[in-house]
């Protein structure tokens, strides 16, 4: 088994209130949300980049590969293999794991692809 951190971008309702405010005075979303959006859709080194700073460590998962890590965090019978930091969703597109041997993968449309990236 490895152990991957799992990263995610948590849209709390602070965040939320922070795009209504910005679109009613500028008339447009706020450039990390654009970014936001972008890595939702086709996420890549530039997209991830530009989210840096909004990734939160939200838990490690206990698993045999990333695709058993995907099937654990998204069927949810394994629960014993997550250790949870903060409130997580399931693994969607745009969500980063760092592997035991600090390389980072984004969960892309189709499967996993390695990423440049160093979060804190």
């Amino acid at each position: 088994m490895t152990t991957y951190n799992i990263y995610q971008v948590h849209m709390n309702r602070a965040k939320f209130n922070t795009l209504d405010a910005h679109l009613e005075i500028h008339g447009n979303y706020p450039e990390w949300f654009k970014h936001y959006r972008e890595n939702q859709c086709d996420p890549t080194n530039e997209t991830i980049n530009n989210l840096k700073e909004e990734f939160e460590l939200v838990a490690m998962i206990d698993a045999r590969d990333l695709e058993h890590c995907f099937e654990i965090s998204n069927v949810g019978n394994q629960e014993e293999l997550v250790t949870r930091f903060s409130p997580m969703h399931s693994l969607s597109v745009g969500d980063l794991l760092r592997d035991e041997n600090d390389v980072y993968w984004v969960c892309d449309n189709h499967g996993f692809k390695k990423v440049e990236i160093k979060l804190n």
